[in-house]
């Protein structure tokens, strides 16, 4: 991209995968994620974690240094979070 040059065309793709469709009557959310996997998972908990009751989310990391910092998640979300290192945490965020 640094090199492109005003009014140069670009050849893109996105946006990928499928939208999250989460029915509006749950009452609770339980979400999986790993590495740029919680990308969507976290735009959900924006739009969801406010009028949802007990939310969860399941993050897997490789080791701590690639685990997503719990602080970037809404209050009301408890995080629990598995590494390939066998180390887990859990606790709200």
């Amino acid at each position: 991209m640094a090199r492109v040059r005003e009014g140069e065309r670009l050849d893109m793709l996105g946006p990928l995968g499928r939208p999250f469709e989460v029915d509006p009557r749950s009452k609770h959310l339980l979400l999986i994620a790993g590495g740029l996997g919680m990308a969507g998972v976290r735009m959900l908990a924006d739009e969801r974690f406010a009028t949802a009751g007990r939310s969860w989310v399941l993050f897997g990391a490789l080791s701590a240094t690639h685990v997503y910092p719990s602080n970037l998640l809404p209050d009301e979300v408890e995080y629990v979070v598995a590494q390939t290192t066998g180390r887990s945490g859990i606790g709200a965020s």
